[in-house]
């Protein structure tokens, strides 16, 4: 599909500039204390400077590099945070991979890497966040990601979501309410990682 095709399917522009996170999360309540969220950010670098001592750095150059390496990426970088979320919230997180997010119009954006639910009740479910892993450029993957935001957001009754879509070192986050907003490029990998925690 086309981007102009998923335009007029979603009825939503899809051209942005990537603006600071903190600008998107302006207004939004804080669910985590701020040690909390030092303590995750903590587990999160130690576990992907682990990641980097037994794998490689991710990168197009080397001719091993698969989208599954990103996917491990992805992996230790989520589950910490999701594991403190849990535990510091009443939310009944659930993660589940390769899922497939249907429009309320029966149509799909086709399957999701990982995608984090709140189980609200038996028949009751809420799309929290989606993390996508791309091999190619964001910008080339920006269609799906665009599109499943949508039908995300039309299965929520309209409440904003969020997806993170990375290719490993470099993540964008995007939201959506009605309006898409992207982030600038965040860098979550780097050289040396082990030596510079700041």
């Amino acid at each position: 599909m086309t981007i102009y095709e998923s335009e007029i399917r979603s009825n939503v522009r899809l051209i942005l500039l990537g603006i600071p996170v903190k600008q998107m999360l302006e207004g939004k309540s804080v669910l985590l204390g701020q040690d909390v969220i030092l303590k995750a950010k903590r587990k999160v670098y130690k576990g992907l400077v682990g990641y980097l001592d037994i794998g490689r750095y991710p990168t197009v150059a080397d001719p091993d590099f698969k989208e599954a390496n990103i996917n491990d990426l992805v992996a230790f970088t989520i589950y910490p945070i999701l594991a403190l979320f849990k535990h510091h919230t009443t939310w009944k997180l659930h993660l589940s991979r390769e899922k497939e997010i249907a429009s309320l119009y029966s149509s799909t954006s086709g399957m999701e890497e990982f995608v984090v639910m709140d189980y609200i009740s038996l028949n009751q479910t809420k799309y929290v966040l989606i993390v996508e892993a791309k091999k190619v450029s964001l910008g080339e993957a920006r269609t799906q990601y665009f599109l499943s935001m949508k039908d995300m957001w039309d299965c929520n009754s309209g409440s904003t979501v969020y997806e993170f879509v990375t290719m490993g070192d470099s993540w964008r986050m995007i939201s959506f309410d009605g309006k898409f907003k992207i982030s600038v490029k965040m860098e979550l990998l780097f050289d040396m990682m082990n030596e510079d925690e700041e």
